[in-house]
């Protein structure tokens, strides 16, 4: 079973960083999308991520981008 903290920061920011606006559709290829979902939403309210209408389509903050 796929666990929550098995998605981690690095690894969503580094998707986001690759494939843009479509890490959404790279990260449900390995990962179930309700546990993708929960994990940018965690680092939306971190403040490495925002996003627009819908959490799929996030960006990378100025905070995340010194991250990586």
């Amino acid at each position: 079973m796929v666990k929550r903290s098995d998605l981690t920061t690095e690894m969503i920011l580094r998707a986001i960083d690759r494939h843009g606006l479509r890490a959404w559709e790279a990260l449900v290829e390995h990962f179930p999308a309700k546990l993708v979902r929960t994990a940018l939403y965690r680092e939306n309210d971190v403040g490495n991520l925002d996003y627009g209408v819908c959490v799929e389509r996030s960006w990378i903050t100025d905070k995340g981008r010194a991250l990586l």
